[in-house]
């Protein structure tokens, strides 16, 4: 329906996956959360995102393993905790895969911690955040079905332009919008140290 025209939604990611310029792609919702281990709590930012994410970021674990496919399709209460968070919770040098941690009225299950990151280049603390399948921040925190963004990288650093207008085309057909019609979303392209990627971002519209 008109309503849903200027949300991102996960057709819009499985659409982007075909195109060849694009390598990895991952959904993205996000939530903040205070997040309970035993007597310790910490509010954070919780990431739903998609098994791809690891990949784009060239962002290995310390512990553990990132959430699987599967995960994804069953909206399963998993968590990757950044290395802060991890340290917080549980202390440092502590490996926490197989603990539990409360999100509101639900227990997730640790299954891994990511290396220490530091801060992005927009000067957030990388390390100060968790991951669960967006599936999981849709269906048990937020009770929404549409995407913040989307994240995706490109086969090669010299095809960037390219693969955004590429990405940019894609969405203006996944998202319904006739010729001369306004974009819903705007793409950026981030050059980043490790990885390039394009981010595609919804901008809600009334």
């Amino acid at each position: 329906g008109e309503g849903n025209s200027s949300r991102l939604m996960a057709a819009d990611a499985n659409a982007l996956r075909q195109l060849p310029q694009v390598q990895w792609v991952a959904e993205g919702v996000s939530t903040r959360q205070q997040l309970i281990a035993g007597n310790q709590n910490w509010n954070t930012q919780v990431q739903g995102t998609n098994v791809d994410w690891p990949l784009i970021k060239a962002w290995p674990l310390l512990y553990g393993q990132f959430f699987t496919e599967q995960d994804v399709q069953a909206a399963a209460k998993v968590v990757v905790l950044g290395k802060n968070v991890s340290d917080l919770l549980y202390g440092e040098g502590v490996d926490p895969t197989g603990q539990n941690l409360r999100v509101r009225n639900h227990v997730f299950k640790v299954i891994g911690v990511f290396t220490s990151k530091g801060a992005s280049s927009g000067g957030q603390n990388q390390d100060d955040q968790v991951f669960v399948p967006f599936t999981t921040v849709q269906k048990k925190l937020q009770g929404i079905q549409h995407l913040n963004n989307i994240t995706l990288s490109a086969f090669s650093a010299d095809g960037i332009a390219l693969t955004a207008e590429a990405v940019k085309g894609s969405l203006r057909i996944t998202q319904g919008l006739a010729q001369g019609e306004e974009d819903t979303f705007r793409v950026q392209t981030l050059e980043d140290m490790v990885a390039f990627r394009t981010q595609t971002t919804s901008t809600m519209t009334s």
